[in-house]
């Protein structure tokens, strides 16, 4: 005889909570105070690394002593709400949390033409890779030097070549 299946009603059914992400739990801390006192303990610990890490950028020190003692960790992220509210009021979210990281340059290696390239790595014995790594790292100062080798060493080298000629 094989078993009854349950009724499933709405009762019975569990609703999963909804992923909230450390930026949302930001947010609800100077936006939404009564969305924040709901959050439960459990959520509030699973972000405390990351909120933790964001409030670092403007507080670093304090960060560090929260780091080295062992307090609940939804308590330090309540004892954050009480410390950056007094320190930058209440209606929004501080500018730091939000900052846009550095554009890239717009310069491309591109713009240097590829037989001065293969020239300059025939000289000084280098791979290309080594010369897109200079490139890369000292993008200014590698551009000087190739121009200064197509004014001085190639320039020199073509009017020895017409000499012979």
């Amino acid at each position: 005889m094989g078993r009854k299946k349950k009724e499933e009603t709405s009762e019975n059914k569990i609703d999963k909570p909804k992923s909230i992400s450390p930026f949302d739990i930001i947010k609800m801390m100077f936006m939404n105070d009564g969305e924040f006192e709901k959050l439960s303990n459990i959520i509030l610990s699973k972000n405390y690394f990351m909120i933790n890490r964001i409030l670092a950028i403007q507080f670093p020190i304090q960060a560090q002593f929260f780091n080295k003692l062992n307090i609940d960790t939804a308590n330090v992220i309540r004892s954050w709400r009480t410390f950056v509210i007094m320190k930058y009021g209440y209606g929004r979210v501080p500018g730091f949390v939000y900052t846009k990281g550095a554009k890239k340059s717009e310069t491309t290696t591109n713009s240097i033409p590829k037989d001065l390239k293969e020239d300059y790595c025939r000289h000084y014995k280098i791979t290309m890779k080594e010369l897109d790594d200079m490139l890369y790292f000292g993008y200014d100062y590698t551009v000087n030097e190739l121009n200064n080798f197509d004014k001085n060493v190639r320039n020199i080298k073509d009017n020895a070549i017409e000499k012979i000629k």
